[in-house]
């Protein structure tokens, strides 16, 4: 009963405190709207039922967000497991994973709709971006193979009519440089626009090379965006987009511990020092460009062309015995290929939303390992094509007017 007759005095403190509110005249706090395209059309993310974590310009600016990596400090259920070469990665989502071995991914990525659907160059670094969106939850139905998992959505801000530009520089230990920048805007009003972004990053190693005294892990990477807009009419607007991310890391990073080294007679490795008679190396580079295409049929209608197609390229050497002895020496030189077609026809109404659209894809991957002291290794060619066709319909029963 005390219970009780406290749970009644406190329920009439807070009708109080409300009614004293509404008769101040006090106005409701009134939120942003944050737009989304989970269902491949612009929403509000209040109306889309999936869980999703959405970032816009200023967040991913506030929250310091240069990279794809960057995203799982700030979205739960998501880990980017290292693969070795940088730019790889295989994200888990929700403790799903797609096996090593099928070069594939359960969650997709799409960056201004193109697809990365392997670990392979699962990477990109956001600059110039006007929104990322992380679904949660199987998303096969609307974005197809690798996204049983999730997917994560980056679109780049479009260029128009107002001409914005910035610069970043940041510095650290181990003589650590990062510079950015874009600039976008008009070359002709209202018809022809441009956004160009860039990014340089280096920082000295921290491992030393107990045999040639150098250091042993030094990185650098190099990016580069571009894009072109052209909207010759009120209903048409054409995108091309390209962009380049390059990676050239020194790959020595591993040691043996002194049991490790003991067992074989050899020296072992200190405290951020390895030992290596090999010139390790750690490059790749990741290459896209997109044609896209959307026309708007009429107020509710609107028909969307995307064309894709992106290449991932490595090139590593790695001293497997950990030693100053000739001993495993390998080397990986590795080629991923995608072409991609995406086209899809959108309704938007007061009742009824709806996507349709037929996706196409092909593959053309090289693989080329070697054990250089043994003179063995393989060569494999893999590929393949994928067709599909989708389609999602939602029909509000009731529509609430505020």
């Amino acid at each position: 009963m005390k219970i009780f007759q406290i749970a009644i005095v406190l329920i009439s403190i807070l009708i109080a405190i409300n009614q004293s509110i509404a008769d101040s005249g006090q106005s409701a706090i009134s939120l942003d709207t944050i737009t989304v395209t989970a269902n491949k059309q612009e929403e509000n993310i209040q109306d889309v039922p999936m869980s999703i974590t959405a970032f816009d310009e200023f967040t991913l600016e506030d929250k310091n967000i240069t990279s794809v990596r960057d995203l799982t400090d700030y979205v739960p259920n998501l880990i980017l497991s290292d693969q070795g070469v940088s730019g790889s990665a295989r994200p888990v989502m929700r403790g799903v994973v797609a096996e090593l071995g099928t070069f594939n991914v359960s969650t997709a990525m799409f960056v201004d709709g193109i697809p990365v659907l392997s670990f392979n160059g699962f990477e990109d670094t956001l600059q110039n971006i006007e929104r990322v969106e992380v679904l949660r939850g199987p998303q096969g139905t609307l974005y197809g193979k690798s996204a049983e998992a999730g997917a994560i959505n980056i679109i780049t801000r479009q260029p128009d009519n107002t001409l914005r530009g910035k610069i970043s520089v940041d510095g650290g230990e181990d003589y650590k440089k990062d510079v950015g920048f874009n600039v976008s805007g008009p070359i002709i009003q209202d018809k022809f626009f441009f956004g160009v972004s860039g990014k340089y990053y280096s920082k000295d190693g921290f491992i030393t090379n107990g045999y040639t005294d150098d250091e042993a892990n030094d990185e650098a990477h190099w990016y580069g965006k571009g894009q072109f807009r052209w909207t010759p009419t009120d209903n048409l607007d054409i995108s091309v987009i390209f962009s380049q991310l390059q990676y050239d890391n020194d790959g020595n990073t591993m040691g043996l511990s002194e049991d490790g080294a003991a067992s074989y007679g050899w020296v072992a490795s200190g405290d951020r020092e390895v030992y290596s008679d090999f010139d390790t190396r750690e490059e790749s580079k990741i290459s896209t460009q997109a044609f896209k295409v959307i026309y708007d049929i009429n107020d509710t209608l609107n028909l969307t062309s995307i064309t894709t197609h992106r290449l991932f390229q490595t090139d590593s050497a790695t001293d497997f015995d950990f030693s100053s002895v000739d001993g495993l020496h390998g080397t990986d030189k590795s080629k991923f290929d995608k072409i991609s077609q995406e086209l899809r026809l959108v309704s938007n109404t007061e009742k009824i939303k709806g996507v349709v659209g037929i996706y196409y894809d092909t593959d053309d991957n090289s693989t080329d390992q070697r054990i250089e002291t043994y003179g063995t290794g393989y060569d494999r060619d893999h590929g393949g094509k994928a067709y599909a066709f989708f389609g999602q319909i939602r029909y509000a029963l009731m529509v609430l007017l505020t």
